[in-house]
């Protein structure tokens, strides 16, 4: 029987999950957003249907209009090797296209060569690279974490400035991370601001020596995520305290952090010194795939 195509409904729900349970070790964030994705009227999930059964599935949502991010494929361990990863991702460029997008994006873990592989034969090409890294909220770093008077929140004025002349924008390619989803700053500042809970900073005087962005999480997830942070390392790290302890109630802190050659982000030693693990010792493990051609 031929592969179809088609969008997720209600009914696929349950099939989704258990094909989302077997990656990441179980681990895998979709559980806890597909309800969420279903009823986003800016985008859909797409599943990949073989011989009646939901084989695999993927997302695409309109961030703002021209820009299209593509996120969540993934095919059931025992159907690999037949082309669905593939037939998915062409499925979803033809909807980007047919939406009328200018670009269309997507990150992908180095650990998933097969979509990278998809990815670039497809046209897409690397524009960022970024290290991801997390501590658990158990870790006495954290339990000791407290906030400190003199972090003050920025207005987003203030911290589009400090934003745009940063090193890690330069370092990211203009890219801006809110998790596993990355957004050219310089094209909506605006609607960057609108997804982050925290815009701090620590000035001297009026200059602004460090400022740290935290975004709202996604719904049902337990995740407190750091999506900017740079400036003076002594200030750096005074943020950085400050936002575990914010963090207390969460499972864990995340971090994408841009990576930097030859001399990595003043962030990054003083994150491995708080006890936040580095998967690939400070290597690029997350990247960014862009296509504007169409």
């Amino acid at each position: 029987m031929a592969l179809v195509l088609r969008q997720a409904t209600q009914a696929d729900v349950q099939r989704i999950i258990s094909i989302s349970t077997q990656i990441w070790d179980g681990d895998d964030y979709i559980v806890g957003v597909i309800d969420e994705w279903l009823a986003d009227p800016r985008g859909a999930v797409i599943v990949a249907v073989l011989n009646g059964e939901v084989v695999g599935y993927g997302r695409w949502a309109q961030l703002w209009p021209g820009y299209l991010w593509m996120e969540g494929l993934r095919v059931d361990p025992v159907s690999r090797g037949q082309g669905i990863a593939k037939a998915l991702t062409r499925y979803l460029f033809e909807t980007a296209r047919l939406q009328g997008a200018e670009s269309v994006a997507l990150s992908t873990y180095l650990d998933n060569a097969a979509t990278m592989r998809i990815t670039e034969a497809c046209g897409f090409r690397r524009v960022a690279s970024f290290i991801y890294t997390e501590a658990k909220t158990t870790a006495p770093v954290c339990a000791h974490a407290q906030l400190s008077p003199q972090v003050q929140v920025l207005d987003t004025g203030t911290a589009l400035d400090f934003i745009s002349h940063s090193t890690f924008m330069r370092a990211s390619g203009g890219y801006f991370p809110h998790g596993w989803c990355f957004l050219p700053f310089a094209v909506a500042p605006e609607a960057v601001f609108a997804r982050m809970r925290w815009i701090l900073g620590l000035r001297r005087g009026s200059e602004v020596r460090a400022m740290l962005c935290s975004g709202h999480p996604r719904r049902h997830q337990q995740e407190f995520m750091i999506d900017f942070v740079d400036g003076e390392p002594e200030a750096v790290e005074i943020l950085l305290r400050h936002a575990l302890a914010l963090a207390r109630k969460s499972r864990s802190v995340e971090v994408m952090l841009p990576y930097a050659t030859p001399q990595p982000l003043a962030a990054l030693p003083i994150l491995t010194h708080l006890g936040f693990e580095l998967e690939h010792g400070g290597e690029a493990d997350t990247f960014v795939y862009e296509k504007t051609e169409f």
